[in-house]
């Protein structure tokens, strides 16, 4: 089964991140996220609903010490929970 996910846009007031690191969490949220949403049982699921084309996420918390790749995992795990997959 083949899912194609297209994020137009993607929300994140307030996170400070230093120059160059939105490469690394662009990179670490598609990563966690072809993992999450790669998963059979949760394709076949996603699969059975109607198109979405709006997903809200679960709110993340942050911490000061917030790194561009624990950020990007932990925001797949909000798309993911949007979409009616466990954290």
């Amino acid at each position: 089964m083949k899912i194609a996910l297209h994020i137009e846009r993607l929300v994140l007031d307030g996170v400070p991140l230093a120059s160059g690191q939105q490469a690394l969490l662009h990179a670490a949220v598609v990563e966690a996220l072809t993992a999450r949403l790669g998963d059979g049982v949760f394709a076949a699921r996603l699969a059975a609903q109607p198109r979405r084309d709006v997903v809200h996420g679960a709110p993340i918390r942050l911490s000061s010490q917030t790194d561009p790749q624990s950020l990007g995992t932990d925001i797949a795990s909000s798309i993911h929970a949007g979409f009616g997959g466990g954290q």
